[in-house]
């Protein structure tokens, strides 16, 4: 799954884009974000804090009745919303570390690389292939 947002990243705050993070954590399905500039570390910092205080209960939908859809959806799981909501979080910190890795890879940026293990970094590849 990869998701595309804008400068805004607004997107990751959808109802749908919430359920779609937390059904590729359940079915195991890789998920990315990408940004029209992903080596803008700021940015990321920003979508990195959307994640962090994702509440599908607080999200946006075009229509009542997908969100009404949505959170059926979360309420009728084990664990209900909180449960959905962890698993949106768990995935999203995992996108988050692959899009922050890229991004110092791309800025050159040696201080923010070193943040993470040598496992990480050797194990990182792009949704093209490319390695850190």
């Amino acid at each position: 799954v990869l998701l595309v947002m804008d400068s805004t990243a607004e997107a990751i705050e959808r109802c749908w884009v919430v359920l779609e993070a937390a059904l590729a954590e359940k079915w195991h399905k890789d998920y990315d974000m990408c940004l029209p500039d992903d080596g803008n570390q700021e940015l990321w910092r920003r979508v990195g804090s959307k994640i962090g205080h994702i509440d599908v209960d607080n999200c946006k939908a075009s229509y009542a009745e997908d969100k009404k859809k949505v959170l059926a959806y979360a309420q009728a799981m084990e664990g209900g919303i909180d449960t959905l909501n962890a698993m949106v979080h768990k995935v999203g910190r995992h996108a988050m570390e692959r899009a922050e890795i890229m991004a110092a890879s791309m800025a050159g940026d040696i201080d923010w690389l070193s943040r993470f293990s040598t496992p990480q970094l050797l194990s990182w590849r792009s949704i093209r292939g490319r390695t850190a």
